[in-house]
């Protein structure tokens, strides 16, 4: 039996954020969610101790968090610390995604954003599997794309449609 499989450009989108963590004049301030709140978080929620920093407009709008939506670590020193995942559980219009971090927005139609979420979460065995095949995407240094990203194979069981309410 082979399991059947789904892209996650098919029910998400994908962005890599290029905020970082310098404070440069004229820029709005902004609090910033950064790699370790991602790396050592499974949900991003309200608390007052974000990383101080400042961002474009653009850059605000494109990168601010949203409830619902799930934050992976793009790159590292090591592939094994690559894919892994936080629920954002919080929104604030100065609360942005920092560099280094990838934004997913679960299209709510075709995925319900925590079982998106739990999906890229979950290790069976020993390592997720998301986490996994982002890993063998990654050059040196430990960097996939935005496009590699968004490729990510999922399994079309863990991705369940969300009943239509219409």
């Amino acid at each position: 039996m082979s399991l059947e499989t789904v892209r996650l450009k098919h029910i998400a989108s994908v962005r890599v954020s290029n905020v970082d963590k310098k404070s440069v004049e004229g820029e709005q301030a902004v609090r910033l969610c950064n790699y370790t709140d991602v790396y050592y978080s499974d949900r991003i929620t309200a608390r007052p101790d974000f990383m101080a920093a400042t961002a474009t407009e653009a850059q605000i709008e494109t990168f601010r968090l949203r409830k619902g939506q799930t934050l992976i670590t793009k790159d590292s020193e090591t592939a094994d610390d690559i894919g892994v995942p936080a629920f954002v559980d919080t929104e604030a219009p100065d609360l942005v995604c920092g560099y280094h971090l990838a934004q997913i927005d679960p299209d709510e139609d075709k995925v319900d954003p925590r079982f998106l979420y739990w999906s890229i979460a979950s290790k069976p065995l020993s390592n997720s599997p998301v986490a996994a095949w982002l890993s063998s995407q990654a050059s040196a240094p430990a960097t996939p794309s935005a496009g590699r990203c968004s490729r990510v194979p999922l399994s079309r069981r863990s991705v369940h449609r969300r009943p239509s309410t219409r």
